[in-house]
């Protein structure tokens, strides 16, 4: 039998070929020579069957697990395919140690548990309602302010160790109000609750219902106070009495309230304008003139003219 001096040249038969001897070839070695490897893992520890009417008030560090197996089975297993876990079935309020416990695939041996037995404090589970507080934070435009506020729910419950629970204070809500600040208006804001205790210390494990909530704001004008001189408004002095008389103006000063962008313009008063022509017999009563919106502690300014020691004028 005489054979072909040339096998047919087909690439893709060639290719096929090699594909299947790459695959037999790691079968072989994954199956019949894979060495048995090693892995440490931190997982968080898990507790199951804590009676409802307790809390564990302390966390746990992350527990590590060393487990070895076949490298292919190793290769394909993640942190979140074991399990580190301690049974709290039973336990009462106190301090108690726990064995724990780890469930891993069936493939793998498990090797090292660290630690293997951890402290365990637990405290009655209680809740209480807190009335919501809000603090505002940020600055805004300088011309306006809140008048009104109203919180939506304005009663929350708190939840948590009965240690914790009786330590709060307040529940808190925070409003940043730089964004509600810009233009006058009502605003609907969300924010955050923070129990706190009479530190002003945030307990970060008890758990609030709801745990945020909504802020209605009126936004208007920022009205503030403001001291500023009086100044006479009339003209004069009237002939002849400049040289031996001068003018006592009361008061000399008033206190203005009124917006902020009006008032941060205002440096002084006048009273109403009044041509002298001749020295009055008695005290004069001037009105105080005030811009809209402005008003004064007093809104009248008397003035007596009284002789002169110097014998200037005033």
């Amino acid at each position: 039998m005489r054979l072909p001096k040339r096998l047919p040249h087909n690439s893709t038969l060639v290719k096929a070929l090699s594909v299947i001897a790459a695959f037999v070839l790691w079968l072989y070695v994954m199956n019949e020579q894979n060495p048995s490897i090693s892995r440490t893992y931190a997982l968080e520890l898990e507790k199951r069957n804590l009676p409802a009417n307790l809390v564990v008030t302390d966390d746990f560090a992350d527990i590590r697990v060393k487990v070895s197996g076949p490298r292919y089975v190793l290769a394909n297993v993640s942190v979140k395919d074991i399990k580190a876990y301690v049974d709290l079935q039973d336990i009462n309020k106190g301090s108690h140690d726990r064995k724990v416990w780890v469930v891993a695939p069936p493939e793998l041996q498990l090797d090292e548990v660290t630690p293997d037995v951890v402290s365990v404090v637990t405290d009655t589970l209680v809740s209480r309602d807190f009335p919501v507080a809000v603090r505002f934070s940020g600055q805004g435009a300088p011309e306006l302010s809140i008048v009104a506020a109203a919180v939506d729910p304005d009663t929350v419950q708190a939840q948590g160790a009965a240690r914790l629970i009786g330590n709060i204070t307040k529940v808190e809500a925070v409003l940043n109000i730089d964004s509600a600040l810009a233009s006058k208006g009502r605003y609907k804001l969300a924010a955050r609750l923070n129990a706190l205790d009479k530190d002003n210390n945030a307990y970060g494990k008890v758990a609030l219902t709801p745990d945020g909530v909504i802020v209605t704001v009126d936004v208007a004008d920022r009205i503030i106070t403001k001291t500023v001189p009086v100044k006479a408004g009339f003209t004069g002095p009237p002939p002849g009495a400049a040289p031996s008389s001068q003018a006592l103006l009361t008061p000399l000063e008033v206190k203005l309230t009124g917006p902020f962008a009006q008032l941060a313009q205002i440096e002084e008063v006048f009273t109403e304008k009044v041509v002298l022509d001749k020295l009055p017999a008695g005290p004069l009563l001037l009105e105080i003139k005030l811009p809209p919106g402005v008003t004064a502690d007093t809104d009248r300014a008397t003035v007596v003219f009284a002789p002169n020691e110097s014998g200037q004028g005033t």
